[in-house]
């Protein structure tokens, strides 16, 4: 029975992991500069936990239906495991139907193909262009992550002008996100020359293998160098 007449519906949620596991912390508590963090942790045992107790729930239930709710366009991380888990418990309760729902606000692009191409941006100067090749038709988690499944070559071979309408359109979108220290532009080259900015990241790889200082080396500066040079500019950017 409902707690009300007419309505069947009952909402399981994971009460103990997610954002109320207290993850996260505070910089510069009490100045203008003050940043706060909540993170969200789920791990595979507390989020089968869950997911199993609603499927045996929904047997004993009239409708015999399930259905996950979860912000895949936020929480991409936690709702790929959220997923992925409630597919492989449904394996196990073929009785019940099941169905997702999504967040309401959804962003579609249209997919560019051509060349993956990126360039970094370091104090307001932009890097050598460098192209990634990856091993499926597009640069995704598994290609980004998995050693030989990506490779990447710098300077990218491209004409001169190709290359330098590049890092000017990287530094246009450096400036009008209005970001500083430096960051990392990717952009798609179609079949027929056109370009397309697909996103700027704030926070890139700083790994000897990742992409910024991959470019920087190309451009004649070493990891340690680059690693000086970024903190200087941090430091420059908090008035210090």
């Amino acid at each position: 029975e409902t707690r009300y007449p007419g309505v069947d519906l009952i909402i399981i949620r994971e009460n103990t992991e997610g954002p109320y596991t207290g993850e996260g912390g505070q910089l510069r508590r009490g100045t203008p500069h003050e940043v706060a963090t909540q993170g969200s942790v789920n791990t595979r045992f507390g989020v089968e936990r869950c997911v199993r107790y609603a499927f045996e729930l929904a047997e004993r239930r009239p409708r015999h239906h399930l259905t996950l709710v979860h912000k895949t366009n936020v929480l991409t991380f936690s709702g790929d495991l959220w997923q992925r888990t409630f597919d492989a418990v449904a394996s196990d309760h073929p009785a019940i139907t099941t169905a997702y729902q999504y967040d309401d606000e959804v962003m579609i692009e249209r997919f560019v193909p051509g060349r993956e191409l990126t360039v970094g941006v370091l104090g307001g100067e932009a890097l050598p262009v460098g192209e990634i090749f990856p091993q499926h038709e597009i640069y995704d988690y598994e290609c980004k992550y998995t050693t030989g499944m990506a490779r990447e070559e710098f300077p990218a071979r491209l004409t001169p002008a190709e290359s330098v309408a590049m890092q000017d359109q990287a530094l246009l979108a450096f400036r009008a996100l209005k970001l500083r220290g430096y960051a990392r532009i990717d952009f798609r080259l179609d079949p027929t020359g056109a370009m397309y900015c697909l996103e700027a990241n704030t926070l890139p790889g700083l790994t000897e293998l990742s992409l910024i200082p991959q470019a920087a080396a190309v451009h004649g500066l070493p990891f340690a160098q680059l690693c000086e040079r970024i903190v200087a500019l941090a430091m420059q950017g908090a008035g210090r």
